[in-house]
């Protein structure tokens, strides 16, 4: 059976970096990084070692990653994606998106922080 959730997408970005969408579109930025920190905190929580080990090898292409993952409590990573230089580079400018179906399968956290990469 299909999945019928919508997510929200912000323009340009991968759909790796979709949010549940939570009530009437359009959602704020706000929102948005609220409802992100949320899911990606929710993945490390899976399998911390396997999110360290993905964010440690991300040290020549992506060194905020690495940093956050030496420098920062596990329990703190969900935010501390959501403000590294990788995702606000990412956000579009006016700000906008859409609505789209849940990826199927979701994304996991190593494809979420491919995207940050």
């Amino acid at each position: 059976m299909p999945n019928t959730s919508e997510h929200w997408l912000p323009s340009g970005m991968p759909e790796a970096l979709s949010v549940p969408n939570q009530g009437k579109p359009p959602i704020s930025l706000g929102v948005y990084l609220s409802l992100l920190a949320s899911k990606l905190q929710q993945l490390v929580n899976q399998d911390q070692r396997a999110a360290r080990r993905a964010m440690e090898m991300s040290q020549e292409s992506a060194p905020d990653l690495w940093e956050i993952a030496e420098q920062t409590a596990p329990n703190q990573w969900g935010q501390a994606l959501v403000a590294s230089d990788q995702l606000h580079s990412l956000l579009p400018q006016p700000w906008s998106g859409q609505t789209i179906p849940e990826p199927d399968p979701p994304a996991s956290l190593e494809q979420v922080l491919e995207s940050l990469a």
